[in-house]
């Protein structure tokens, strides 16, 4: 009767969900990182909408595959993530593989490497969305699912992907579904910032005005993401010389480039680069109106502080310049904008 009443509890018992998870310092690695790295597969595993379970540090020094496999069946989970890493006195590489509890198969492997900085999360980040590609993990409200009693059919233990290494072809729409967010193909920003005149330029102009906006196309770049696009506005200058004074009008229009490093991170960190033609026009004492093309590149690096996945706040420190034949137009410009991503 006991007997019985364990092999049946056994079968009664729901399909696991989640993630074991073991994080383990190669020899003369920095152990200082392990807990680092595991926060970040807590937080990539929560963005997937999948638990995480971690293994103990108690358990590293009598690792063993098998042991691993036996505690994650013990814990009624789908699947094993096993990652190793190794450093340098500045670098750190990270290989992670994915077991099927069920079958002890090991699934897929993936490698990533970075620099020891504040952006540890992109390596880890790029790791899992290998490994990790076209897996859809069982919810854990699942756990708790009971099957009607006229219905004797048993439920899969594992989607068909636990018996196959090799990635399984799903609708976009499924992959997404595991996402904390779906994917924002298109952003705009506006922005103002005081000009900062600096170089030859500074000894007429001291203080103007620069407004920004840009429309952009966004793909998707690792753990960040990539904006192409547009970039236009307009730069006032008020310069004095000896004997003549000038209004300066300066419209950029010209090619937008912003890379993302860590998209959805708070705050994020981008990348700004524009360049091409601009539009100058100078109304000057004696001379009258005077109107040509000179090229422009503005480059610089924003704070983005979202206030929701669709919207937020950057401030960004650039540098711009303007290429007159007769006067290299520089100037630092700490830029308030406002962004919104669609």
């Amino acid at each position: 009767m006991i007997l019985a009443a364990g092999f049946g509890s056994a079968a009664d018992r729901p399909p696991g969900s989640g993630v074991l998870g073991v994080i383990l310092p190669a020899s003369g690695a920095d152990r200082s990182l392990q807990e680092v790295l595991a926060g970040s597969f807590t937080v990539q595993l929560t963005l997937r909408k999948t638990v995480l379970h971690l293994m103990g540090s108690k358990e590293e020094p009598a690792f063993t595959l098998r042991h691993a496999l036996s505690e994650a069946a013990s814990q009624n989970v789908e699947y094993l993530l096993v990652g190793t890493y190794s450093t340098t006195a500045t670098e750190c590489r990270l290989q992670v593989e994915l077991y099927n509890v069920t079958s002890g198969e090991k699934i897929r492997s993936a490698a990533s490497s970075g620099k020891i900085d504040l952006s540890m999360d992109s390596i880890v980040a790029q790791v899992l969305e290998r490994t990790l590609s076209g897996i859809r993990f069982r919810e854990a409200a699942a756990d708790v699912v009971v099957a009607p009693p006229a219905d004797t059919t048993p439920q899969p233990i594992t989607p068909a992907i636990g018996a196959s290494r090799e990635p399984v072809s799903e609708p976009a729409a499924a992959v997404d579904a595991g996402r904390a967010q779906p994917w924002r193909l298109f952003g705009i920003s506006s922005g103002v910032a005081p000009l900062i005149a600096t170089g030859p330029a500074s000894d007429y102009a001291k203080l103007g005005l620069l407004a920004t906006f840009s429309l952009d196309v966004r793909f998707r770049v690792g753990a960040g993401a990539l904006e192409a696009g547009i970039l236009s506005g307009a730069c006032w200058l008020s310069a004095t010389g000896a004997v003549s004074a000038a209004d300066i009008l300066l419209v950029p229009i010209g090619i937008d480039l912003q890379y993302l490093l860590n998209e959805g991170a708070f705050p994020g960190i981008t990348l700004h680069l524009s360049g091409g033609p601009a539009l100058m026009s100078v109304n000057a004492t004696y001379v009258g109106d005077v109107s040509k093309i000179v090229p422009y590149l503005l480059a610089g690096m924003t704070l983005d502080l979202p206030f929701a996945p669709f919207i937020g706040l950057a401030l960004e420190a650039s540098y711009v310049a303007f290429f007159e034949s007769s006067l290299l137009i520089m100037a630092f410009a700490p830029e308030v904008s406002v962004y919104v991503r669609f």
